[in-house]
């Protein structure tokens, strides 16, 4: 009957709908687990980078410190090469500038823009 057609054709709409839905949601968690991702990777090469630099700092503070117990003369004597390594040359650790999601990208008007794009697909 024509009433059992036209429901029909209203539920494969709604499914068309649905469907588009189900494919943005998708396409946006795919974008935010890309971004995840890249930010666990930058954190993680940040804090290699920092270990290195630490252990680097440890082995020097290790060999200041053996040089300090020297006998007194061979101190005097390394006393400007100890004074030296002393010196501390580390960089401030960078800002964490990027580290976190950057959660207006993936939230700021979503119901906007996929309405927009959906707006895209409809045939009058």
């Amino acid at each position: 009957t024509q009433a059992q057609h036209t429901e029909q054709k209203i539920k494969e709409e709604f499914e068309k709908l649905h469907q588009f839905l189900r494919d943005e949601e998708a396409a946006r968690i795919t974008a935010l687990r890309e971004e995840k991702v890249q930010k666990s990777q930058m954190m993680k090469e940040k804090i290699e980078k920092l270990s290195r630099e630490i252990s680097s700092l440890s082995d020097t503070i290790r060999a200041i410190e053996e040089e300090m117990t020297a006998e007194d003369i061979l101190f005097l004597q390394n006393y400007k090469e100890t004074v030296k390594r002393a010196q501390c040359t580390l960089q401030h650790p960078e800002e964490l500038s990027g580290a976190l999601i950057h959660v207006p990208k993936h939230l700021a008007n979503l119901k906007f823009r996929v309405w927009e794009k959906m707006q895209q697909n409809i045939q009058y």
